[in-house]
């Protein structure tokens, strides 16, 4: 009997969550998705596959308002911070890797590498054959949070004392400007 494949994270998640639908006499599949497909709140790319599906029934499950998801570095880079407690959704990224050469290319760049290699004519197709030989079809995985619902908006204060909501911030801003404006 062949070895059963072990499920990503991913999928193994989508799956998980859409039996857990089942169990509770819900199709999330069937219904119109009321929020904004999901997209990369740093880079604007939208997700794909099986990451888009995953992270809107998310998005709906929660009832999260904001459809921008990122990686704990693209957040820290914004500033932004991971509220304590909130979990992760795990997410899955394809690309070729070359195993003699042990450089990756995104799908993309792939297919437009295989493209220009055909309209050129520079292998013949037993060359081009040899050459896909190399490259293996891999993923890694990653994990992303919900910009609005799972991240806190902070800012350092310029006396170095402590860090703040971003909304809090904004407040305290808002408050000394109205004072400034009563002593003019």
């Amino acid at each position: 009997m062949p070895e059963k494949k072990k499920l990503s994270k991913t999928r193994e998640m989508l799956v998980n969550e859409y039996v857990k639908s089942l169990e509770q006499d819900q199709l999330p599949w069937i219904k119109e998705w009321g929020s904004k497909p999901p997209h990369n709140a740093i880079t604007k790319t939208p997700y794909r596959l099986y990451n888009k599906v995953l992270l809107w029934y998310i998005q709906e499950r929660n009832h999260y308002e904001d459809s921008r998801w990122c990686t704990i570095r693209q957040a820290e880079s914004r500033e932004w911070f991971v509220k304590k407690g909130e979990k992760s959704i795990p997410l899955e990224f394809y690309y070729y890797y070359n195993k003699r050469t042990h450089k990756s290319m995104t799908i993309e760049e792939f297919y437009k590498f295989i493209t220009d290699i055909r309209k050129n004519g520079s292998l013949d197709e037993e060359q081009l054959q040899e050459l896909l030989k190399e490259y293996v079809l891999t993923s890694s995985s990653f994990n992303v949070f919900n910009v609005q619902a799972q991240m806190e908006h902070r800012h350092y204060l310029k006396d170095g004392t402590e860090y703040v909501k971003a909304t809090d911030y904004y407040q305290l801003l808002k408050e000394i400007k109205a004072v400034m404006l009563a002593y003019k």
